[in-house]
C-alpha cells in the first residue's frame, strides 16, 4: 500500500462516524489480527489484537451501561499499565461516562479524597492497588472477575456533543503540592491525536514502515504516557507495555522484544543510563527512535543517550502540559531544516504561539482562549522552540535573574558529576540564593570545592550555589519529574544543622 492511501485510510478511519468518541481512536482499517500490545503486566507476557483490544473495550462500556449510570457519571480506575487498563479506559467513554485517572501511587487517604470529592460511584483498579483496602466503593479488580463483569457483544459508543467531557485527569503537584483535576473535552482530545499524526511527521512514517513497536513504561495516569499509547494505536502501530518502570526490567523488555522506538521521560533513561552494569550487558542495539517528554532534558543526559543508542537517529525532545496534552511541537520543518539538539520542535498548523515575558501562551482548537503554560521559551531565528523550565524555577538573587537550568548544565559538564539540581532558598539580603545537589558518576570521591570553582570558572559569579550536597539519586515525584519541593525542604534541613 502506498503511504497516501495508508494515510488517507487512516484519518477516514479514525474521524468517521462514532470517532466523535474519544474512546473509539482505535484504528480498525486492516489487520484485525495485528498485535496491538505485549503486554507484560502479569505473570506471562500477553499479546492482544486489535480486534481483541477493540472487543474489550465495547464489553467494558455494555457492562457499565447495564449499570444504569446517567451520561458523564465518574467511573475511575486506579491501577497499573495494562492492555485491560487501556480498554477499560475506552470502554468507558464509549459508554458516555468520565473516566477519572488517578495515580495509585498516592496515599490511600489522599485517593479516597479524591473519589469522594469527584463523586465516583464505581471504581476499577488491579490486585496491588486493592490490597489497600477500597472495600467501601464498588469496585471491580482487573485480575479477580473482571472477566466474568464485562458483557461481550457489540456496542455503539456515545455520541458526545462538542463540549462534553471524555476524561479527569491530575496535575503532579510538583510545583504546590497538591494535584489539580483537569478535564478534557471528547473533542479537544480527538483533534490531539490528529494532530499528532500528519502525513509528514516522523511518527506516521515510522509506522507506515512496519517496524515501529514501541516501548511504554510511563503511566497512563500521566498525560504523556496515556496519549502517546492513544496515539500508537490509533496509527496501527505496536506497543510493549509496561506496568510500572524499573530500570532492569526495562532494558531486559528492550533485550527480549527488540522495540524500534523507546517513549520515557528523562529522569526514567537518567536512572537506567546510571546503571553503567546494566546498560553493558544488555542489548538495547534495536532502539533507533527515542521519544522524551513531560520533563526537562539536559545536554548532559542527551550525551549519555547518544552514548548507548548510537543507532537512535534522533532524541526527540517533547513538550506538553496535563492541560493541553501531549507533543504541542512538531519535530520536521516546513522548509526541512533540521531540529536543532534540545529544541520542543516547530509549531504545529492549527496551534496559536505567544511569548508574554518570556513564558509561552498556547491556544489550542480545543480552547476558547490561551492557556498560560508558566513555562519559560524562546524561539531561535528558523522559528524552533526552546523551553528554559518553568517561571516558578527562575528567581532572583542580588537583582539578578537567575535560572536553575544554566547552572545545572555547567554542573554536568564537569566529569564528576551524573546529574545536578539547583533550588534556591530564601535570604534577607539577597532575596534568594542558589543551593545544590547532585549525584556523582560510579567510584568518585565528593570534592565541593573543586565543584564550586568549576561554576566560577564557567559561570558569572551570581550563579555560584552556596553550598553543594552530595546524593545518591535525586528524588522524584509520582509522575518522574523531579522534586523540587523536597530538595527545598532537604535543603532548609541541612542548613539549620550547620
Amino acid at each position: 500500500m502506498s503511504a497516501l492511501l495508508w494515510y488517507k485510510r487512516l484519518v477516514t478511519d479514525l474521524f468517521r462516524g462514532n470517532t466523535s468518541n474519544a474512546g473509539s481512536v482505535i484504528s480498525k482499517s486492516e489487520s484485525p489480527e495485528k498485535i496491538a500490545i505485549i503486554d507484560l503486566s502479569g505473570e506471562t507476557p500477553r499479546e492482544v489484537s486489535y480486534q481483541q483490544l477493540d472487543e474489550l473495550s465495547d464489553a467494558v462500556a455494555r457492562a457499565l451501561s447495564n449499570m444504569n449510570f446517567e451520561p458523564q457519571t465518574p467511573i475511575a480506575i486506579i491501577a497499573h499499565n495494562s492492555s485491560d487498563y487501556i480498554a477499560t479506559y475506552f470502554g468507558i467513554m464509549r459508554a458516555g461516562m468520565v473516566a477519572v485517572l488517578i495515580n495509585h501511587k498516592l496515599p490511600v487517604e489522599h485517593i479516597k479524597k479524591l473519589l469522594k470529592k469527584n463523586n465516583v460511584p464505581f471504581l476499577f483498579c488491579d490486585s496491588l492497588v486493592r490490597k489497600n483496602n477500597f472495600s467501601e466503593f464498588n469496585s471491580v479488580c482487573f485480575e479477580q472477575g473482571f472477566k466474568a463483569w464485562v458483557d461481550r457483544g457489540k456496542f455503539s459508543a456515545f455520541k458526545p456533543s462538542k463540549k462534553d467531557p471524555a476524561f479527569l485527569i491530575f496535575t503532579s503537584g510538583s510545583t504546590s503540592g497538591e494535584p489539580k483535576r483537569v478535564t478534557v473535552t471528547h473533542h479537544q482530545h480527538i483533534w490531539l491525536i490528529k494532530s499528532r499524526l500528519p502525513e509528514k511527521s516522523t511518527l506516521a512514517r515510522w509506522i507506515r514502515s512496519g517496524e515501529f513497536r514501541q516501548i511504554l513504561a510511563a503511566p497512563l495516569f500521566h498525560m504523556g504516557g496515556l496519549t502517546n499509547a492513544e496515539t500508537v494505536l490509533a496509527g496501527k502501530g505496536q506497543m510493549v507495555l509496561l506496568p510500572y518502570f524499573n530500570a532492569t526490567t526495562f532494558a531486559k523488555a528492550i533485550e527480549t522484544y527488540k522495540p524500534t522506538s523507546l517513549k520515557a521521560v528523562p529522569p526514567m533513561l537518567a536512572m537506567l543510563l546510571s546503571n553503567e552494569e546494566l546498560v553493558s550487558h544488555t542489548d538495547m542495539s534495536s532502539i533507533i527512535d527515542i521519544r522524551l517528554g513531560g520533563a526537562p532534558l539536559s545536554p548532559a543526559l542527551l550525551s549519555k543517550i547518544k552514548q548507548h543508542f548510537p543507532r537512535a537517529k534522533k532524541v526527540f525532545n517533547a513538550y506538553g502540559s496535563t492541560e493541553l496534552g501531549a507533543g504541542l511541537f512538531q519535530h520536521w520543518h516546513p522548509e526541512n531544516k533540521p531540529v536543532p539538539e534540545l529544541s520542543v520542535g516547530y509549531p504545529r498548523t492549527g496551534i496559536e504561539y505567544r511569548i508574554v515575558d518570556g513564558i509561552l501562551h498556547v491556544k489550542t482548537p480545543g480552547l476558547e482562549n490561551f492557556y498560560n503554560t508558566n513555562d519559560l521559551f524562546y524561539v531561535d531565528e528558523n522559528g524552533f522552540y526552546f523551553c528554559n523550565g518553568r517561571a516558578d524555577d527562575m528567581f532572583i538573587s542580588g537583582g539578578e535573574n537567575i535560572y536553575p537550568a544554566e547552572i545545572e548544565t555547567v554542573l554536568e559538564r564537569h566529569p564528576d558529576v551524573e546529574s545536578a539540581v539547583v533550588i534556591a532558598l530564601d535570604d534577607e539580603v539577597k532575596g534568594s540564593k542558589p543551593y545544590a545537589f547532585v549525584t556523582l558518576k560510579q567510584n568518585i570521591n565528593f570534592d565541593e570545592s573543586k565543584l564550586k570553582n568549576f561554576v566560577l570558572q564557567n559561570s558569572p559569579s551570581y550563579h555560584l550555589p552556596r553550598k553543594i550536597w552530595q546524593l545518591q539519586e535525586i528524588p522524584l515525584t509520582l509522575a518522574f519529574k523531579i522534586d523540587r519541593r523536597a530538595l527545598k525542604f532537604m535543603a532548609q534541613e541541612l542548613l539549620n544543622k550547620i
